[in-house]
């Protein structure tokens, strides 16, 4: 049965005014452009080559809500994101006072205090936010957060929509020239003002010339069509100088294009300068092990403790035995000859002070001396004992977080003997590491070489 001309004009109006179901976050996260590469494998082929040259320049891209908002919201996070990635605190404050003066320009063109009073006060919050979250400790986290909050977001868009129509109503005999079949004032009463549709060239250029080029921020769109090409086309809005000069390390807001839709589009160096700031391999052990090492220097200090912190230092080189705590070390092909070691007789020792327990554990040695050599000058080398190497690296913070305490030990510069008894000492169960003195252990083993040498 034939449907009625009654019946196909109903079908055509429900199916005119049907609104798919638009679901997804307003802005998404990132996202590596690997993922367009998959989505349009099997499309047209202008489409797959297009997509495929991608990821050589744009790692990541944000997909925003396709709900008519999508360009504006863009450009709105697009300008707080860059804010955060230039990371000036003082430049975030300009914006918003610049933001504070152009309500002027609304009350100039007509705008009645009640469309805007406010949704302005969402953008300023948002900027005095950005302000104090400087320097970026989130990654734009909390950015995000406010950007997929209905209200929030819908306050700073249609506040972006008033500025771009401002500026075009306060200049209208410019854009009259661009709207051969309107007038300015209505362009914007219909095109920019309402909320939900689209963000077009005209109103994009508007915007970048009212606020976002004025802040120093470029914008460039990439065009992603049927268009002639192996690559997306680009159009910029670049930041000038005072000469008329492109500003090429201005911060930049990418914008992928597809019909009818827009999305955020990324380069590698845009995501490191939104990383979250991390510590570095030798702060994170400093943080880390400091309580540890403190800890066990006032019991009883083992020279397996973990001093692998010091190979992060930059430029740091030593001459160490092939094992240091805890790691193997291959020693540089340049080192500083160490001193021989267990190379002290019973007799030797006797003549030092060592307790008969220490000449138990410590039988005669067989090898024969080696000679002591002068080593030449060269940079500077660590070649003291683990324990020194680790005093060294921490010793600043002992002695600008540790008040000395009174003692009443008199501190002998004798042999090693009186290591165990000396409080500087960190054998000593009595450990007091503001006490120990920097180059103490080479002091005593040239002291205990030139005891040896000499009873020999």
């Amino acid at each position: 049965m034939m449907a009625s001309e009654q019946e196909l004009s109903d079908m055509e109006r429900m199916s005119s005014d049907y609104v798919p179901e638009i679901t997804g976050p307003l802005v998404g996260e990132q996202s590596s452009t690997q993922a367009l590469v998959a989505e349009y494998a099997q499309a047209d082929p202008i489409y797959v080559h297009k997509t495929k040259a991608l990821p050589s320049k744009y790692s990541h891209y944000r997909t925003l809500r396709g709900d008519g908002n999508c360009g504006w919201r863009a450009l709105a996070f697009g300008y707080f994101e860059a804010l955060l990635r230039i990371g000036d605190k003082a430049k975030v404050h300009t914006e918003l006072t610049k933001l504070q003066n152009y309500i002027k320009r609304f009350e100039s063109v007509g705008f009645p205090d009640f469309a805007y009073e406010d949704i302005v006060d969402v953008t300023f919050d948002l900027l005095r936010q950005t302000a104090a979250s400087l320097p970026n400790s989130d990654g734009g986290a909390a950015l995000l957060a406010a950007f997929n909050d209905v209200s929030t977001q819908n306050s700073l868009v249609y506040h972006f929509r008033l500025i771009t129509a401002a500026w075009m109503k306060s200049h209208d005999a410019f854009y009259a020239d661009f709207l051969p079949d309107t007038d300015v004032h209505t362009y914007c009463e219909t095109n920019i003002e309402p909320f939900s549709v689209e963000l077009e060239h005209i109103g994009l250029q508007a915007l970048a010339t009212a606020l976002i080029n004025e802040a120093g921020i470029a914008i460039e769109v990439l065009y992603l069509d049927r268009s002639v090409g192996e690559e997306v086309t680009p159009h910029e809005f670049s930041v000038l100088d005072a000469a008329g000069n492109v500003v090429k390390s201005a911060s930049t807001i990418r914008l992928l294009y597809r019909p009818g839709h827009y999305d955020l589009l990324y380069k590698t160096e845009d995501i490191a300068q939104m990383a979250i700031p991390t510590l570095s391999n030798l702060e994170i052990r400093l943080v880390s092990n400091a309580p540890n090492f403190l800890a066990s220097a006032t019991s009883a200090y083992s020279h397996t403790a973990d001093l692998d912190a010091l190979y992060d230092i930059p430029g740091f080189t030593m001459s160490m035995p092939q094992s240091f705590g805890g790691l193997p070390y291959a020693p540089p092909s340049e080192s500083i000859p160490s001193p021989p070691q267990n190379t002290v007789s019973t007799a030797t020792s006797t003549k030092e002070g060592l307790s008969p327990s220490s000449q138990a554990t410590s039988p005669p040695s067989t090898e024969p001396r080696i000679a002591e050599q002068t080593p030449q000058p060269m940079e500077r080398k660590f070649v003291c004992t683990e324990s020194q190497l680790a005093f060294d690296f921490y010793q600043e913070q002992i002695r600008t977080k540790a008040e000395p305490q009174p003692s009443n030990f008199a501190r002998e510069d004798s042999p090693d003997m009186s290591k165990r008894e000396d409080p500087a000492h960190y054998t000593n169960q009595a450990f007091q590491p503001q006490m120990w003195r920097p180059g103490r252990d080479c002091e005593r083993s040239s002291i205990s070489d030139a005891s040896v040498k000499g009873s020999s």
